[in-house]
């Protein structure tokens, strides 16, 4: 029998293994980088204007404290908010991670917020994306 042949065999069965073997691991890792949404925002715009995470379920001005009392509620979601801005006649007012003073409320909980302004209307924006709109009224 030729030895030189079935070693030639063997070493060329074991080179097209190998390759397989690699390619399976690659797509494996290929394929989790894809799924991941590191790449995109969790969640679009649309998505949070038709189910927003945070309503604004009251806005009344104080006259006793010459305050904005603005009531928020947040949902029971899965996303992380690290900063909100309320808009208050075109003045952004900052919460959240940048602002010590302000903490931004946790899920399936309310909070009020103070703001010593006077203002028609205060808009709720999270990633320039606007969720909520209200007239404010006297309290």
């Amino acid at each position: 029998m030729n030895k030189k042949a079935l070693s030639n065999i063997v070493a060329v069965s074991l080179i097209i293994l190998l390759s397989i073997a690699a390619i399976s691991l690659l797509s494996v890792y290929v394929f989790d980088i894809i799924k991941s949404p590191a790449l995109s925002p969790e969640y679009s715009c649309l998505n949070l204007q038709l189910e927003p995470p945070i309503q604004i379920q009251k806005a009344c001005y104080s006259s006793e404290t010459s305050e904005i009392q603005l009531t928020l509620k947040r949902s029971s979601d899965d996303l992380t908010i690290d900063a909100l801005d309320f808009i208050l006649d075109n003045e952004a007012w900052c919460c959240g991670v940048d602002c010590p003073n302000c903490e931004i409320l946790s899920q399936d909980t309310t909070k009020t917020y103070y703001f010593p302004e006077t203002s028609d209307s205060i808009s709720l924006t999270f990633q320039n994306c606007l969720l909520d709109e209200q007239e404010i009224q006297a309290c």
